[in-house]
């Protein structure tokens, strides 16, 4: 622990931030909204019609659409980019920071500080999500009968994309915790390329954009990536990979490989952590210009 406490203590800096900003207290307001319209649906149909749900729904969040189609994932992912638009997170304090806890220090406490935003921004949708259909919940550890429903109506009974193959393969509580792994860390692999992209361009703009190309890219591939002959498509898309219908362990006429998704998350993210180590290093970053 004593290695990292430089570390920490910019990571624990970072987390202070969070008090006063306005812009993260708004984001996350706006993904409640969006949840309980998303969401909201489950609860009325259970309550009107006796049924009962599991709190393990947030795998039907992370399920890819296409275009034209309610998306509660790309809103989801667009609200953690206002979570983390202004990296790399330097202010006015920030070159006092350097020098008390040295570059290194100083890169690596942003590092954690993603994988933490991450953790607590999944773990956020997470507990709303159980909360909003609360009212109707069964603790059996199976789907219950709203999904039963669900899975007969499409989708229609209510107002979710439901995929029956994940239904019918996973216990909700499985894919509760692999879609939380999978959503954090496609969320710290975002961060981080915002990160080292911002800092070989010293623009804060670069990352978003980088941000936002891939969290559409995936409504477009599920809409365009139809198919086996077009599967070459998923594997260009690091949020995709997040959506577990697209995994053989689902099915084996999907897309993607399980180990592939995970590995793949890992590596990128390694370099990503290689490319901000080498450009924090060597580059004169000055706080205004990083605007």
């Amino acid at each position: 622990m004593g290695l990292c406490r430089k570390e920490l203590l910019v990571t624990k800096g970072q987390l202070a931030r969070w008090k006063g900003n306005i812009q993260i207290f708004v984001a996350l307001g706006m993904e409640v909204i969006l949840l309980i319209e998303y969401l909201w649906g489950c609860t009325d149909f259970g309550i009107r019609y006796g049924t009962k749900i599991t709190p393990c729904v947030l795998i039907f969040l992370f399920q890819s659409g296409s275009i034209g189609v309610n998306l509660p994932k790309v809103m989801i992912y667009l609200g953690f980019v206002v979570l983390l638009s202004d990296v790399p997170f330097m202010d006015e304090a920030t070159p006092y920071v350097m020098a008390r806890s040295r570059r290194g220090a100083w890169w690596r406490g942003e590092c954690i500080y993603i994988w933490m935003a991450s953790f607590l921004y999944m773990a956020f949708i997470t507990i709303v999500s159980i909360l909003l259909v609360l009212p109707t919940v069964t603790w059996n550890g199976l789907w219950g009968s709203t999904i039963v429903e669900a899975v007969k109506s499409s989708g229609a009974a209510i107002g979710l994309r439901v995929e029956a193959s994940i239904v019918q393969v996973f216990y909700p509580s499985a894919t509760l915790w692999l879609t939380f792994l999978a959503g954090w860390l496609s969320m710290s692999l975002l961060g981080h390329m915002a990160y080292a992209i911002n800092l070989l361009i010293n623009k804060k703009v670069a990352g978003i954009a980088v941000m936002v190309f891939f969290i559409l890219l995936d409504p477009i591939i599920g809409w365009l990536g139809v198919g086996s002959a077009n599967h070459w498509m998923h594997p260009l898309s690091p949020v995709s990979w997040s959506s577990m219908e697209y995994w053989k362990l689902v099915s084996s006429q999907a897309p993607l490989e399980t180990g592939y998704v995970f590995r793949m998350y890992g590596v990128l993210i390694v370099l990503c952590v290689i490319v901000i180590a080498i450009a924090a290093r060597r580059k004169q970053i000055e706080v205004d210009a990083l605007q």
